[in-house]
């Protein structure tokens, strides 16, 4: 192992005890440094778990950052300026923040390698567009080709040929007979879910969002849609190309998806016209992809709906069980949403502190209860949650990656109106939104 070989033969002790790596996380668009291994590098650097003076090894500069060279130098200075030595094993450099201040030629290589690197990632991306788009190109001309290996889950690939799978086009033919009568994809599923059809995928049940979806691929009537993928300021969007007909087998005819499209445009003009929607698609709860249902453990989704015990006043945000929300399997309860986020912002920090002394508290008791550096990262962790929350305006999208790293899932128990907080690492820890929730409903609808 290189850098073993290097620590023995520099005299430095080589800790196996703290080892980050990042499998399958892209240093491209500097990833790993905002949610990848290297971010928590970071966090155990400025929390004193790495001690200043300290020697990261990794085998090239490339392998920290793939960013464009601007970014990736402001990377490698934040490590050094924390007291941390780089060693590049591939060509044996030493970068710290005396050598980027006072050796010339030291700054200027490695940003000459940061250059070629993100060079070599922006030649790979357009490289890997142009084939996909020659591929395109040669469907076009009527040449029978595989541009992709995904595929619409009702086909299968024989050969050169698709093959439908019959099983599956029967419960999606009976959703788009059901659309073109002027049904609701909301009713639809749950009609697909007291009926048990199987979903097109690893899904228990059929959701709304599935069926919307499905409703608006032109898969189904045998068109692919190419589309690629473009940064625009600083945003992934996707580009879609022009349709390309006939290049799959038709399961719905085109008479019947035209239909379909006409009674969702109508629904989506209706619903704009009475001011519903979400006027800020942006917006996203700190708890996205967390929250879960304590009856069945399903994903509780944002909904806007009164609460269930008002029978007047404005709508609001709410979480709902997924499968109460498609089916009649679970108890069908909307939570107001604002009373939870308002509850962690103001104690979340206090709770988790207080998991972190009970930990450390354990550890001390009982030795190897806790790994010294799993606390110190949870406390760095927990550390930079605070700095997001007390930052202004709050980045929700970005708190909601970092209450990711720490949660495996946050549990609505709306029958105690408590959260429940089961943590990655062990250990579950609650929060009661009563008062909260009480103060809510005071304020806006006068109870």
């Amino acid at each position: 192992m290189e850098a073993r070989d290097y620590a023995e033969a520099h005299g430095l002790v080589f800790d196996e005890s703290l080892s980050f790596q990042d499998l399958g996380v892209s240093a491209y668009r500097g990833a790993n440094k905002e949610a990848g291994k290297l971010a928590d590098f970071l966090l155990a650097v400025r929390h004193g778990e790495v001690e200043r003076g300290s020697y990261l090894l990794v085998e090239s500069l490339d392998r920290l950052s793939r960013d464009t060279a601007r970014k990736a130098l402001r990377t490698l200075e934040d490590i050094c300026d924390e007291g941390i030595t780089v060693i590049t094993l591939i060509d044996n450099q030493k970068y710290t923040s005396e050598t980027l201040d006072h050796d010339p030629a030291s700054l200027f290589f490695s940003l000459v390698i940061f250059l070629r690197a993100n060079e070599e990632s922006e030649t790979k991306s357009k490289r890997v567009k142009a084939a996909w788009q020659r591929r395109i190109e040669r469907a076009r001309n009527g040449e029978k080709i595989k541009i992709s290996g995904s595929i619409p889950s009702w086909l299968r690939i024989e050969g050169d040929k698709f093959v439908i799978n019959k099983e599956k086009t029967k419960s999606i033919k009976l959703i788009f007979h059901l659309a073109e009568l002027g049904i609701g994809s909301g009713t639809i599923g749950k009609t697909l879910n007291l009926n048990n059809l199987p979903t097109l995928g690893t899904s228990k049940f059929w959701e709304r969002t599935k069926v919307q979806v499905l409703l608006k691929n032109q898969a189904v009537i045998g068109t692919l849609v190419p589309s690629t993928w473009e940064m625009i300021d600083g945003k992934r969007v996707r580009i879609t190309q022009e349709p390309l007909r006939g290049y799959y087998p038709r399961i719905i005819p085109e008479k019947t998806w035209k239909k379909a499209q006409f009674y969702i445009e109508r629904r989506r003009k209706r619903y704009l016209e009475k001011g519903r929607g979400y006027p800020d698609r942006t917006l996203r709860g700190i708890f996205a992809y967390l929250a879960k249902c304590p009856e069945c453990g399903n994903a509780m989704t944002r909904r806007r709906y009164r609460p269930s015990h008002e029978r007047i006043g404005p709508m609001v945000h709410t979480l709902v069980c997924s499968l109460a929300l498609n089916s009649d399997k679970c108890k069908f309860a909307p939570v107001v949403y604002e009373p939870l986020e308002e509850e962690f912002l103001n104690k979340g920090i206090e709770m988790m502190q207080n998991h972190l002394d009970n930990l450390l508290d354990e550890s001390m008791g009982s030795a190897g209860v806790t790994d010294s550096h799993e606390l110190n990262l949870l406390g760095a962790r927990v550390e930079a949650i605070a700095k997001t929350i007390d930052a202004q305006p709050l980045e929700r999208k970005f708190l909601n990656r970092q209450i990711k790293n720490l949660f495996e899932r946050v549990v609505i128990n709306y029958s105690e109106e408590r959260l429940g907080f089961e943590w990655k690492y062990g250990g579950r820890t609650e929060l009661s939104y009563k008062a909260r929730l009480c103060q809510y409903l005071e304020t806006s609808y006068g109870r």
